[in-house]
């Protein structure tokens, strides 16, 4: 509001529907006599139609014989921004020390950060070193299907892994990268792209962490890629930290040479079918004959692949 367009404005056409019986309230607060010291939050339209947090202190003031107000109007929006970072991070946190699974953990990371930046389009990529393929666990996209498991190839989420640099990507810049030959095109196309590495303690990249858009007039800033790399790092040690516990649960029910279930998970699935009581049970009992003999005679490594064999 220019400064000549004060006198003929009236503060509440400007505050967010949510939030006008509050400020209401917060005047006839003031009018009833009683002294209001605390400020009220709000918030406020812009003229360019951006949402901004306000803060209000009002006074009642007789100006020119006629009861009148004064607004002092503080901007908040970054303080409110640094509020929701926090949220988020301890949300994400809170999220892991549950007893979620990975999938879960990954719908309840796309939430969060979508109460944080624009993300109806949302994946996580996983990079394996050892097989170099890249995964994706977690792709929610409104035009795109999942990838599912690829080769480490020149895709925008293989170009972050590579770099290890986060980038977002409009319709030109992808064009412009294509032909440089940097990346190549995969599967539908979006307007805007935006992916963060994420990283292991030993600031290896292990995964990226994407959101994307095929609206026109919803481009990402470089506010949103500051925002999404800051959480990266607290989603990054969530998944790894529950991937560590799904590798341990694993490995405490399977052998280590066959990979199949161990005593441990043959007494406690006998405990769950007799608390719930499901009747006969029967049990299939093999052995392996001369195993022993091998042993003695050509080592464990050999008795090893007999059993792996078997």
């Amino acid at each position: 509001v220019s400064p000549t367009e004060v006198e003929k404005v009236n503060v509440l056409d400007y505050i967010h529907p949510e939030d006008q019986m509050e400020i209401q309230r917060y005047i006839e607060k003031q009018n009833s006599g009683s002294k209001t010291f605390s400020p009220c939050e709000a918030r406020i339209a812009t003229k360019n139609g951006q949402c901004k947090f306000i803060e209000l202190n009002l006074n009642k003031i007789i100006y020119k014989g006629k009861e009148a107000y004064i607004w002092a109007i503080s901007d908040i929006s970054e303080r409110k921004a640094a509020e929701k970072l926090q949220q988020a991070l301890y949300l994400i946190s809170e999220t892991v020390n549950s007893s979620l699974d990975l999938e879960k953990l990954y719908a309840s990371v796309h939430e969060i950060i979508g109460k944080l930046i624009l993300a109806e389009n949302f994946f996580i990529a996983i990079y394996d070193k050892n097989l170099d393929t890249v995964t994706f666990p977690y792709h929610v996209d409104e035009k795109d299907k999942n990838p599912g498991s690829r080769k480490n190839g020149k895709g925008l989420t293989e170009y972050v892994i590579r770099t290890g640099q986060a980038i977002f990507v409009s319709e030109a810049d992808h064009d412009r990268l294509i032909e440089e030959g940097t990346v190549e095109k995969s599967g539908v196309w979006h307007v805007n792209w935006l992916g963060v590495p994420l990283r292991t303690s030993e600031d290896e990249v292990f995964g990226v962490l994407g959101v994307k858009t095929h609206k026109d007039s919803i481009p990402y800033t470089q506010k949103d890629k500051d925002i999404l790399s800051f959480v990266s790092n607290q989603v990054a040690m969530a998944i790894k930290r529950k991937q560590d516990e799904t590798r341990l649960q694993y490995l405490s029910f399977r052998d280590s040479l066959s990979g199949l279930y161990n005593r441990r998970y043959f007494e406690e699935e006998m405990r769950r079918m007799d608390q719930r009581r499901h009747g006969s049970v029967g049990l299939i009992v093999l052995d392996v004959d001369g195993l022993k003999l091998v042993n003695d005679m050509f080592g464990h490594d050999s008795g090893d692949k007999l059993l792996f064999n078997v």
